[in-house]
């Protein structure tokens, strides 16, 4: 039997039910993630070919598949906070001007139609705006709630310890023999920046982690 998905069959299946379970996770994810590029690269191909003429496009990309595409990818959900929804109207955002420099092009000698598109390109860069402040607001938000004070704390310098703080969330770690151990005993409010940025950076730019987040201190004098 051929397989349906790209995927490997326990990804599927974790994807797919509700009670399964994938041993390593994040490697799983992070293959999945790889498989999705390949598949993008592959429709690229596709789809910039001209091999392929436009009526065997076609039948590869119907309206019905594309549009349960961007339905899937662009579904409201009440529940969601402004940020977890930004992904969705830019993508949304992305479409609208394909569609209008479509008809633009289709009805370029309609001055009416051209008009009435013109109200609508408006309506669009007014909603990308809205959209931005919602992120920025939002954004604001979640900082200002991750902070479990409302100002960064005073830290006394220790004899024998190093200290560290987190210019983000404003935890910090008062015991270190190295700096970087001071830095790994901070206990991070659930929602900081620092987790998302150590995943992206933490392999190839520690460095710049650490002097983005982190405000140390020596002893006093050496343990």
């Amino acid at each position: 039997m051929i397989s349906r998905y790209l995927l490997s069959k326990d990804q599927v299946r974790y994807l797919s039910s509700q009670n399964a379970t994938i041993t390593n996770l994040s490697e799983n994810k992070r293959r999945i993630a790889v498989t999705i590029g390949k598949a993008f690269n592959t429709l690229s191909l596709v789809l910039d070919s001209k091999k392929l003429n436009q009526e065997f496009k076609d039948i590869m990309f119907s309206p019905t598949k594309i549009s349960f595409l961007i339905s899937s990818l662009t579904r409201h959900d009440p529940k969601n906070r402004n940020i977890q929804e930004i992904n969705k109207q830019e993508i949304i955002l992305h479409l609208i001007e394909p569609v209008l420099a479509y008809y633009r092009s289709r009805y370029k000698n309609q001055k009416i139609i051209i008009k009435e598109i013109e109200k609508f390109q408006t309506l669009a860069i007014d909603l990308k705006e809205t959209a931005e402040s919602e992120k920025e607001e939002d954004e604001a938000t979640i900082m200002y709630r991750t902070r479990q004070l409302p100002t960064p704390p005073l830290i006394q310098i220790q004899m024998n310890d190093w200290t560290a703080l987190c210019m983000h969330c404003f935890s910090y770690s008062l015991l270190g023999k190295k700096e970087i151990e001071a830095i790994k005993n901070i206990r991070h409010a659930t929602n900081c920046s620092f987790y998302k940025e150590w995943t992206r950076f933490s392999k190839k730019d520690t460095k710049r982690v650490i002097e983005q987040f982190f405000k140390t201190t020596k002893p006093t004098k050496k343990a």
